[in-house]
């Protein structure tokens, strides 16, 4: 399942090298931040793709394209673990709204 979401970095971690064969990249979003309420997300990147966050820093305002993963841990003798990850597989830096130049350039002409 494919979702999108966008806010504002609120923390970067260090790529973790799990096993010999798989590394993960974690970071937190702000969201909500103009509520009483802000809520701040774990999101992870794994393998090649934990390279995607070198370009991003801290307070930068972006959207993140995710995929929600979940699935169960069973080890015997104990009730069923369940885990959520929210995997990105793209980070694009938010648009600031610049000015329109043709919208601030008046029509000197006088042609009617």
């Amino acid at each position: 399942m494919s979702l999108t979401i966008d806010g504002k970095i609120h923390a970067i971690f260090d790529t973790q090298q799990v096993t010999s064969s798989f590394q993960k990249r974690e970071f937190v979003l702000e969201i909500d931040s103009g509520s009483n309420y802000p809520q701040y997300p774990k999101f992870q990147l794994i393998q090649d793709n934990c390279s995607i966050l070198d370009a991003y820093s801290k307070e930068m305002e972006v959207t993140v394209h995710f995929d929600l993963k979940g699935r169960p841990y069973n080890k015997p003798g104990n009730p069923t673990i369940y885990f959520t990850n929210l995997q990105v597989w793209r980070i694009e830096a938010k648009q600031t709204e610049a000015p329109n130049p043709q919208a601030s350039t008046q029509d000197t002409g006088g042609s009617m």
